[in-house]
């Protein structure tokens, strides 16, 4: 995360979590890199992007259920 988003963007959040503002472009690379986070990350906001999240991994759960 410091790598990425640089230590001006990370909060402390306690319990080992962090706030992180994450520079984002929302296209398929930016989807696939909070992706990559797998259960490590969670999108808080904006509400569109958490939407598009969400149905990203619900499609990826269908590829697995079919």
């Amino acid at each position: 995360m410091l790598e990425r988003c640089g230590k001006e963007n990370i909060e402390n959040y306690g319990d080992n979590k962090l706030i992180v503002n994450f520079p984002f472009i929302e296209d398929e690379f930016g989807y696939n890199i909070l992706l990559g986070f797998g259960d490590k990350c969670e999108c808080l906001e904006p509400a569109h992007v958490r939407e598009e999240v969400i149905r990203r991994i619900k499609n990826m759960l269908n590829v697995y259920r079919s």
